[in-house]
């Protein structure tokens, strides 16, 4: 810990957590004036953590099997006290390996809408892998792209996720992972059905609320994503 004039430094931070590796350094700069809010910025770096406890401890149930590690880095900075939310500014990075990603809650609307449309399908969404950059500014985080891979089906897609909890995200479903050749070519050949699968994902993550934009309304009461309305 270091103090500088009005800056507090905490550097060299190094932490376990959830069986894997944080560090990183904090620093405060206090405002002389007592009207005006002190500033901080945070750096951390976590490696190799456990991501099954970090999705307990951010509300999912212990009895889901979601495995696999995560591993990412954090930048921001912004003011202290009420309205906080609104001055962060950063950029960071999450990378998740040999987890399943499809297992979350979050993935449970696009889960169950892909196995009525291919029945079965969801027994093979098994392993998977994500990756995704992002910015935080105006008080949400956004992305320009998140890939998450599995040995079937992978997602990518782009877009926001604001800080009241609401989520607005465009995403296309494709088969396998990107960087096999196999994946390459069977992409190629399936490009013009790909395209039906695109989804708009709204809601919260709570409510997570997927939709296929390029379905017609007939088809998606066939396979029973929406119920007939009565003719009354």
């Amino acid at each position: 810990v270091r103090m500088n004039g009005h800056e507090v430094i905490l550097s060299s931070i190094d932490a376990d957590t959830y069986s894997g590796n944080a560090s990183g350094d904090v620093r405060f700069m206090i405002s002389p004036k007592s009207d005006e809010k002190t500033r901080y910025s945070v750096k951390v770096a976590v490696k190799d953590a456990d991501f099954q406890k970090i999705a307990i401890a951010m509300g999912n149930s212990a009895e889901t099997d979601i495995s696999g590690t995560l591993s990412g880095d954090i930048s921001i900075s912004g003011f202290a006290g009420d309205k906080s939310a609104e001055s962060i500014d950063g950029e960071g990075s999450i990378r998740i390996k040999d987890g399943r990603v499809f297992a979350l809650p979050l993935f449970g609307g696009f889960s169950s809408t892909m196995s009525k449309i291919i029945p079965g399908l969801d027994f093979v969404l098994r392993q998977t892998e994500a990756k995704t950059d992002f910015v935080i500014a105006q008080s949400k985080a956004h992305t320009d792209k998140v890939v998450i891979e599995g040995d079937v089906l992978s997602l990518s897609g782009n877009g926001d996720y604001r800080f009241d909890g609401n989520l607005d995200f465009e995403i296309q479903v494709k088969l396998m992972k990107g960087h096999t050749l196999v994946a390459k070519i069977l992409r190629t050949l399936t490009y013009p059905i790909s395209m039906l699968f695109e989804y708009r994902l709204k809601g919260n993550i709570t409510e997570p609320i997927w939709y296929p934009v390029n379905f017609s309304k007939d088809l998606l009461e066939k396979i029973g994503l929406i119920k007939e309305k009565d003719d009354s």
